[in-house]
């Protein structure tokens, strides 16, 4: 009988899901009706929407309408501070893959509460106790709400990391760049077009918020505040002081880049040095019971023969 209620239960999933695509196909045809009273070509709105939709990703097509729900229906219910805090977040982690700050909290509604309450569902209708129940529930939805912040910070380190990797190698191709005789915008964007990944992203920018009226010192501050990286700020901060007291750039960076290879080099034997102490816990865990069976294995075999013996 439990197994019955359950197939019922997915039944009545399937048809949530049906209704929500004839919901999605019906916002298509409002729309389709509306250029219609436009006089705009609704064929040709039926070819773009229809090339449009079989290019996206299969994850997109069928996922994305149900996250972006969810985002609506959370953003009512979440506190502006986290709303903040996580737009701050994702502007660290560059927006990894477009997303914005909402989508994600659509994410985490999704797998911290909807997913949850269904496995719930399924587990009450099978029969299970009900304190094991909420115990799942509690389990699960806290899982799901931590683990999209869980990739999002992975993110941000892995961005921060990426930046102070390639900060020697900008600074030299900076310093090659003045010394030829460019400005410090054209050797920025000189940067920019040679070099890929977070720091030509950020020059970028840089640029594009110069073009648009903001000065250097502003922009080059608002790369801090979109990195957190302790060496770009370092090196951003002498840039501005010789900006303003009108310091030569050339001797500046070479000393910058200087400075920050020494800083690269005293993170690598850093790391080095915490090899040892990260390795003791797997050799424990896995390389020495191995040994351990291999050595005392076929002596143990025989312990209960020499008790008996004895």
């Amino acid at each position: 009988m439990g197994y019955v209620i359950a197939f019922i239960v997915l039944g009545v999933m399937t048809v949530g899901a049906f209704v929500f695509a004839l919901s999605v196909s019906k916002n298509e045809a409002m729309l389709k009706k509306r250029l219609e009273e436009l006089n705009l070509d609704s064929d040709g709105f039926d070819e773009v929407s229809k090339r449009n939709i079989e290019d996206l990703p299969l994850r997109e097509r069928i996922f994305y309408p149900y996250i972006m729900r969810m985002s609506k229906l959370m953003m009512r219910f979440t506190p502006q501070s986290y709303i903040d805090r996580m737009n701050e977040k994702m502007v660290l982690a560059g927006n990894p893959k477009g997303m914005t700050a909402s989508e994600l909290i659509g994410i985490q509604g999704l797998f911290g509460i909807v997913l949850p309450l269904f496995l719930c569902v399924f587990l009450t209708i099978m029969g299970t106790p009900l304190v094991t129940v909420i115990m799942l529930f509690i389990m699960f939805a806290g899982f799901g709400m931590v683990l999209p912040s869980f990739f999002l910070s992975k993110a941000i380190t892995k961005r921060q990391d990426e930046v102070r990797k390639r900060l020697p190698f900008t600074l030299d191709l900076l310093t090659v760049s003045v010394d030829a005789g460019l400005g410090f915008d054209s050797a920025m964007d000189k940067v920019a077009e040679t070099m890929d990944g977070p720091i030509s992203e950020e020059f970028n920018r840089v640029l594009t918020e110069i073009r648009i009226g903001k000065s250097r010192k502003e922009a080059l501050r608002n790369m801090i505040t979109r990195t957190e990286v302790k060496e770009l700020s370092q090196f951003v901060v002498a840039i501005i002081q010789a900006d303003r007291l009108g310091v030569g750039l050339s001797k500046l960076l070479k000393v910058q880049s200087k400075q920050m290879r020494m800083a690269a080099k005293q993170r690598a034997q850093e790391k080095a040095f915490k090899a040892p102490v990260k390795m003791l816990f797997p050799m424990i865990l896995f390389i020495f019971p191995s040994i351990f069976v291999i050595l005392l294995g076929p002596a143990i075999l025989y312990l209960p023969q020499v008790f008996a013996n004895m």
